[in-house]
């Protein structure tokens, strides 16, 4: 029962990592033309504000794109 947890908050905490790193790549190379998109969903402020998780590891240009949006 405790692998099946771990592994489903292992699995939890990957997945908002890697909902937080698309978000980010959105945001910080425009020509990828995403950023109505973020704009427009549901949860992006959720992951980009409540859960700044990854901007403290990479570098500043990454962070600079997620405060000015």
């Amino acid at each position: 029962m405790a692998d099946s947890l771990g592994g489903a908050l292992i699995g939890l905490v990957k997945g908002l990592i890697f909902v937080e790193i698309g978000l980010i790549v959105a945001i910080t190379f425009p020509s990828l033309h995403l950023e109505g998109a973020v704009r427009d969903a549901l949860l992006a402020p959720f992951f980009l504000d409540a859960l700044p998780v990854l901007t403290r590891i990479l570098p500043g240009e990454f962070k600079t794109a997620v405060d000015a949006f």
